[in-house]
């Protein structure tokens, strides 16, 4: 009985050691597929670290910028509530505004000063502009 059980023994072993290689190897890949979404995890924590900082940052930076926007408003309030140097700020540009557009010359003096100032900046697109309205 047993040298005719021996050979199906044998088989079944085999079979066995088989079985036990493909798990240790399966192993082996899902402690590397595990290791790397750790690996993943903490990447993504840093990451995460990273934005809530930057949030922490730009919500400081609007804070700030409120605060000062709030003391601009109240110095506009302040300042329009003070009719006398308002009234006569307003009137100076007034005057200046109407100086500006009733004097020819004065309005070609600021275009052409807008020119230069445009050309100096991009000058690309200042030669852009010029060639489409030379072509128009």
């Amino acid at each position: 009985m047993a040298n005719s059980d021996l050979p199906a023994v044998e088989y079944r072993y085999q079979k066995l050691k088989k079985e036990e290689a493909a798990l240790l190897a399966s192993n082996r890949n899902a402690a590397r597929t595990f290791q790397q979404l750790s690996d993943g995890i903490s990447d993504e924590y840093k990451t995460l670290d990273q934005y809530c900082l930057f949030c922490k940052e730009q919500k400081q930076e609007i804070d700030k910028l409120l605060l000062t926007k709030m003391r601009l408003e109240e110095f506009i309030e302040y300042f329009q509530g003070n009719n006398e140097i308002y009234i006569k700020i307003k009137d100076s540009i007034k005057q200046k505004i109407e100086y500006t557009l009733a004097d020819p010359r004065q309005l070609l003096k600021i275009a052409l000063v807008s020119l230069i100032e445009s050309s100096r900046i991009d000058p690309r697109s200042f030669m852009l502009c010029v060639i489409t309205r030379t072509l128009l």
